[in-house]
């Protein structure tokens, strides 16, 4: 477990952080303020959650799908901000 924490806290807590700021951004240029605002606390606490079960369950088998999850969680923070990209006023044409 211990080894799983030191290379795996910093880009999970990191994923964490897009999540929240993702949903953030959205509700400030968006109508739906509240729903976002709500979403930037619940998504990134609910795979934190998900992320310290998997490293403190007492089945230790159950620690090898951090790295699955990570990888799936840092794909879709690659999609959003590719997303939000194309949306951006402030985009620049090549």
């Amino acid at each position: 477990m211990g080894i799983l924490r030191a290379f795996l806290s910093i880009p999970g807590h990191a994923i964490f952080g897009v999540f929240m700021g993702y949903f953030m951004g959205v509700a400030k240029f968006t109508g739906r303020r509240k729903k976002n605002l709500i979403l930037s606390f619940v998504v990134p606490s609910v795979v934190h959650g998900l992320y310290d079960f998997l490293l403190m369950t007492k089945i230790p088998a159950l620690a090898f799908f951090i790295i699955p999850l990570l990888y799936f969680c840092w794909k879709l923070t690659i999609r959003a901000v590719k997303i939000q990209e194309e949306k951006s006023p402030f985009k620049e044409d090549d």
